[in-house]
């Protein structure tokens, strides 16, 4: 048997229309039979539906301006408004309280300053609480409301705001402390218990995650390769993995699970590294020489590495590098080993040819010993990045010096072992010259002897 009740002068300026039969639990239709709210219908298709183009809910909001109009109100206090603790414990008792009436477990107490869950009723004038109360927060006791509050199936909260302004929005059944914001930004729920802690805003950010901990993301799509823990990322796919910090723009986007606790800061900072590890990159595309370098730094836009356990400082752009005091290098005694006298002296540096030479950008270098960046890539979205070319304005630079396979040859003719030439992992050859200073000092001493065998001979 149907009900109806009307609202309106006449049948035939009816405005609204409250239906309630068996197929219909209760529906709010407008005069043309149009649906404006619908609610808890029989076959649970439709728990609520709110319909029309000026359609507008108020809460706590007798004029509401959105569609949702929700405004926050003052926080209850506690009749006689005060409440002591028991010792050190987490159970509180109440003067002229009504816990039982104000609370139940879930429930969210403010007392003074500090804010705690209730854990259980006991009477009107005790509850017990999951965390204790420090005493210098007061005494004044209120009933925490939440504007807006989502539970999940088994009555976890998993989203609150309240008049605090306090969001939380934990995930996964089971999990521990994980907040994520953002579409298609989830962390899956099966963890048992070890995925804890991590922090995920911006769409894609952390998808990757399943038992890490310690992790914070934001940004769409940072970190979301790898299942690793105490990690940073920030920025667009800015990408690492344990121990990692990963800071710009595609920062670290390759990284693997291998590539741990790199430092990398800047536009695609280390965007080529896949398994290397302990490595400081910091500048605009500026990169490791290899994916695998170990213990590479790496500073300057554009600046590119020379390698494991090195150290490179601006790009081939840069004309001088200036300090305040000198670099020094360690030359104590008791971390040297095998000492002997060296024997490159004036020999080798009346071999050597100086010259005077034109730099040449590195677009144009031979491509085996081109830097990465100066090459086409396909970052992991599938996308090409072109190459790096020869800027507009661009002008070679006059300089002197050695030309390293020749200092290389004279090395090899007169049998001396040393590192005055070396060659990153592509080849690309590079000379010491600091180095030079030793042989020089060798060869001063041998002109020194012969002019004083000259002089002792007059």
């Amino acid at each position: 048997m149907s009900k109806t009740i009307v609202i309106g002068a006449s049948q035939s300026n009816v405005d609204v229309d409250l239906v309630d039969n068996v197929s219909q639990a209760g529906i709010i239709e407008s005069q043309d039979g149009g649906d404006l709210l619908a609610f808890n219908t029989t076959d649970d298709s439709e728990a609520v539906i709110l319909a029309g183009g000026g359609a507008k809910v108020g809460i706590n909001q007798t004029s509401p301006t959105a569609q949702i109009h929700a405004k926050s109100v003052a926080d209850v206090a506690m009749t006689g408004g005060t409440v002591s603790t028991s010792g050190s414990s987490t159970t509180l008792t109440g003067s002229g309280t009504s816990f039982k009436t104000d609370f139940t477990a879930g429930s969210s107490i403010l007392i003074g300053t500090e804010a705690r869950t209730v854990d259980r009723v006991n009477t009107d004038t005790q509850i017990t609480l999951t965390a204790a109360i420090d005493a210098s927060a007061g005494t004044a006791a209120k009933k925490d409301r939440s504007l807006i509050k989502l539970e999940r199936s088994n009555g976890e909260t998993g989203f609150e705001i309240t008049n605090r302004g306090v969001i939380l929005l934990l995930t996964g059944e089971g999990e521990d402390d994980n907040i994520v914001i953002g579409s298609s930004t989830t962390m899956p729920a099966n963890g048992g218990g070890t995925l804890q802690r991590n922090i995920a805003i911006g769409p894609l950010a952390l998808t990757g995650q399943a038992l890490g901990r310690n992790s914070t993301a934001v940004g769409r799509g940072a970190l979301s390769s790898g299942d690793a823990s105490h990690r940073c990322g920030f920025g667009y796919s800015a990408n690492g993995s344990t121990g990692a910090v990963s800071v710009g723009y595609q920062a670290g986007l390759n990284s693997g699970g291998d590539a741990t606790y790199n430092t990398l800061l800047g536009y695609q900072a280390g965007d080529t590294i896949t398994t290397g590890n302990q490595n400081v990159v910091i500048g605009g595309t500026a990169d490791v020489n290899a994916n695998d370098d170990v213990n590479s730094v790496v500073i300057g836009y554009g600046a590119a590495g020379l390698g494991d356990n090195t150290v490179a400082v601006g790009n081939t752009s840069i004309t001088a590098i200036k300090g305040q005091v000198d670099f020094a290098t360690y030359s104590d005694s008791r971390i040297k080993a095998n000492v002997a006298d060296c024997n490159a002296g004036l020999d080798l540096i009346k071999a050597l040819r100086p010259v005077e030479y034109e730099t040449v950008h590195p677009s144009e270098w031979p491509e085996e010993i081109r830097d990465a960046r100066f090459q086409d890539q396909t970052n992991a979205e599938g996308v090409t990045v072109p190459a790096d070319t020869k800027p507009e304005g661009w002008a070679p630079a006059k300089r002197i010096g050695l030309i390293a396979q020749e200092l290389e040859a004279v090395l090899t003719a007169q049998n001396i072992e040393c590192d005055l030439v070396q060659s990153n992992p592509n080849g690309l050859k590079s000379v010491q010259y600091a180095n030079l200073v030793m042989p020089l000092i060798r060869a001063v001493k041998e002109l020194d002897s012969r002019l004083a065998a000259l002089e002792g001979g007059s």
